[in-house]
């Protein structure tokens, strides 16, 4: 079976860096690239068709709930996950109005985002749990 592809974007480098070292430990993952804001993600995600994005809310020039939109809106759409370091209910719900598939805090960023993918990806069965309840931990 092949791995799940994995894209991440996050204007952070070293969070970047650390999300993209924990996703790629696990066997069933491939991280297929870091974009550094939305706009790359955007192009990285034609490049690349990822199956899933990792997305930072808040970056320069294209923030990420704008490129959640321009991904949603192509014909083969990636799963994609809110991550934010802003606790709040308006940033929960402004991540669910622009169609992601899932929102974490990036201080909470655990094995239950991999568990979350793998899931999705129909890798493993794992409880059915609601989009918002996700974690992961912050670099």
């Amino acid at each position: 079976m092949d791995r799940t592809r994995v894209l991440i974007a996050d204007d952070n480098a070293g969070f970047g860096s650390v999300l993209s070292r924990f996703v790629a430990s696990h066997s069933d993952l491939e991280v297929v690239g870091v974009a550094a804001d939305g706009r790359q993600a955007v192009l990285m995600a034609g490049i690349f068709q990822p199956d899933f994005v990792l997305m930072d809310m808040y970056m320069p020039d294209v923030d990420g709930l704008e490129a959640t939109r321009r991904l949603k809106a192509s014909d083969t759409p990636p799963y994609v996950f809110i991550l934010t370091a802003h606790k709040s209910e308006e940033s929960r719900s402004a991540a669910q109005a622009a169609g992601a598939d899932a929102f974490f805090f990036k201080n909470e960023v655990d094995q239950r985002l991999i568990e979350q993918i793998c899931g999705l990806a129909g890798r493993e069965q794992v409880p059915s749990r609601r989009a918002d309840e996700g974690s992961v931990h912050e670099a």
